[in-house]
C-alpha cells in the first residue's frame, strides 16, 4: 500500500524556523503606526462555539492586549468556511480585515469545488498558525458496536455499512475515504451538518462509524455515548494513551491533524504583516492561551506567517492525491 503522511519532515522544520525566527519579534510591542487605526476583524467561517470559533477568540482578546486596538471575530458561516475567505480575499489591504483559514478552506474546496474563485498562495498572506487537532475514528458506545479497529474492519468486511463526517470534502470525509480505500472496503458517507448529529446517528446505530475532531467529539466521549477506536496523530494522545494511532492498526502511515491558521489579504503592507505575526505569536505563547485551549482539546499552532504559507503549499500535493485515490466530488 502507498504510505501517505502529511510531511512531517515539513512540519517540524516549520516550527523550529517559528520558535528560531519569532523569538525577536515578540520582545518589542509592534509599532501602532503600522496598525489600523480602527478594530481589528478577524473572519471565521464557523458558527460561534465551535473549536475555531474559541480559539480565534481566545487569541483575539490576547492580541487586542497586545496591539491596543479591538480584535473582534465576525462569524461569516457559510459554503463550509468558503464565505469568509471569499469576503477576506476582497476586503482592504490594510491589516484591518483578517480570516481563519485551514486546509479545508484553503486546499480542498479549491480542488473540489470549481465554483471557488479564490487562490490561497495568490490572494492571501501569512500571518500566524492558530491550533491543530487530531482526528479520531468512533463508533457508538453500544455492546453490538465495534470495540476496536480490528472489530470494525471485520465488521466492514461482512456487510455493507454507513459511514458518517462532517460534510463532502471535509477532512474528515477525506479521512473516511482514505481508510477505506486503504483498507480495501467499502461503506457509504452520510454528510452531516456537525458534531451533534453525527454523534447522535452514532448512538442510535444508524453509523458504523464516524470521524469528527478530538475537540468536537471530546464531550460525547466523556460522557461515555460514543467509542473512540483511533487517532489519526503521528502519535498517541496524552488524554487517550490506551487509543492506538490509525499507523499502529494498518501498519502503514495515515497521519492527518487538522489546522487552522489567520491570514490577510495578499498585499498588506509587510510592516503590518509583521506587527500582526509578532502580536498573534506572543499571544499563542502566552501560558494563559494555552492553559485555555486546553479543555478543548486544542494545542496551540505558533507558525510564523511564511511556514503558514509554506504548509499551504506542502500539503495540497497530499489533499490532491487523497481526492484523487478517492474520487471524492462535489456535485455542481
Amino acid at each position: 500500500m502507498r504510505e501517505r503522511t502529511m510531511g512531517r519532515t515539513t512540519r517540524r522544520s516549520v516550527l523550529t524556523g517559528c520558535a528560531l525566527a519569532g523569538m525577536t519579534s515578540l520582545v518589542a510591542r509592534p509599532a501602532v503606526a503600522q496598525l489600523p487605526r480602527g478594530p481589528i476583524r478577524i473572519l471565521v467561517g464557523t458558527a460561534p462555539g465551535s473549536g475555531s470559533d474559541l480559539a480565534t477568540r481566545i487569541l483575539a482578546q490576547k492580541m487586542g492586549d497586545v496591539l491596543g486596538l479591538p480584535v473582534v471575530v465576525d462569524n461569516r458561516t457559510g459554503g463550509g468556511g468558503i464565505v469568509a475567505v471569499q469576503a477576506a480575499a476582497q476586503a482592504p489591504k490594510d491589516g484591518s480585515v483578517l480570516v481563519v483559514g485551514t486546509a479545508t478552506t484553503l486546499i480542498i474546496h479549491p480542488i473540489l469545488n470549481r465554483s471557488v474563485t479564490f487562490n490561497a498562495e495568490r490572494d492571501f498572506a501569512g500571518v500566524s498558525g492558530l491550533i491543530e487537532t487530531p482526528f479520531v475514528i468512533l463508533t457508538g458506545e453500544r455492546e453490538d458496536a465495534p470495540h476496536d479497529m480490528t472489530d470494525l474492519l471485520g465488521a466492514l468486511a461482512e456487510s455493507d455499512a454507513n459511514y458518517g463526517s462532517l460534510g463532502v470534502g471535509t477532512f474528515q470525509h477525506l479521512i473516511g475515504e482514505s481508510l477505506l480505500e486503504k483498507t480495501r472496503h467499502k461503506a457509504t458517507h452520510v454528510p452531516y451538518r456537525g458534531s451533534s448529529p453525527l454523534i447522535t446517528s452514532l448512538v442510535q446505530g444508524d453509523l458504523l462509524f464516524g470521524v469528527d475532531s478530538i475537540a468536537g467529539s471530546r464531550s460525547a466521549v466523556q460522557s461515555k455515548q460514543v467509542r473512540v477506536l483511533a487517532v489519526t496523530s503521528e502519535k498517541r494522545v496524552p488524554s487517550m494513551p490506551d487509543v492506538p494511532t490509525l499507523s499502529e492498526v494498518l501498519g502503514d502511515a495515515l497521519v492527518v491533524t487538522g489546522w487552522a491558521g489567520v491570514f490577510a489579504p495578499a498585499g498588506s503592507p509587510p510592516a503590518t504583516l509583521e506587527a500582526l505575526q509578532a502580536a498573534a505569536l506572543r499571544a499563542l505563547g502566552d501560558s494563559a492561551t494555552v492553559s485555555r485551549l486546553a479543555p478543548l482539546s486544542l494545542d496551540p499552532l505558533p507558525l510564523t506567517g511564511a511556514a503558514l504559507m509554506a504548509r499551504v503549499r506542502a500539503e495540497r500535493p497530499f489533499w490532491a492525491e487523497i481526492i484523487r485515490a478517492a474520487n471524492v466530488r462535489i456535485e455542481d
